[in-house]
């Protein structure tokens, strides 16, 4: 998402509105939990600050589809947050950013904001946990008490 900052840097604008909606390439959450990413609206701006500082205030809103914790099912996670972030010319800003002529691509600003929204975990509603399988089932505590082992398990602990 590029954004021209020629109006502000020649001070013919106090500021640049944003309003779009962008698509966030694949490549950027094939190593996330993130399975899908719908578009992301953008609502803001731009304004100047200082001498190449700039100031950008936008509220983001999309939807992420991510795995459930229990049955890894697709969950649909609505997301939205705000961004007040100073941005300023040097060399460090340089080799993190896309910076061209007078124009500035905030969509790695974005992402890395986005990123910061995946929680840790998710939970789809009524999600059936799977409690046997194939050779497999999932046993309780009390279970393993009432396990016949047991009783051969506290002869072993007795003789040690």
């Amino acid at each position: 998402m590029i954004i021209n900052l020629l109006p502000l840097i020649s001070n013919k604008e106090n500021f640049v509105e944003i309003n779009e909606i962008i698509e966030i390439p694949d490549e950027y959450y094939k190593n996330t939990d993130i399975r899908k990413l719908d578009k992301v609206l953008v609502q803001g701006s731009i304004k100047r600050i200082g001498d190449n500082i700039f100031n950008l205030n936008a509220i983001v809103k999309g939807k992420m589809i991510l795995p459930c914790a229990l049955s890894l099912e697709d969950v649909d996670y609505p997301f939205e947050f705000n961004i007040d972030q100073n941005i300023g010319f040097d060399n460090n800003f340089e080799k993190n950013y896309k910076i061209i002529a007078n124009t500035l691509d905030i969509l790695p600003i974005l992402w890395e904001n986005i990123v910061l929204e995946i929680p840790s975990r998710v939970v789809k509603d009524n999600a059936k946990i799977k409690t046997e399988g194939d050779g497999w089932c999932l046993t309780s505590e009390e279970d393993l008490k009432n396990n016949k082992l047991s009783d051969l398990k506290e002869l072993l602990e007795m003789e040690e």
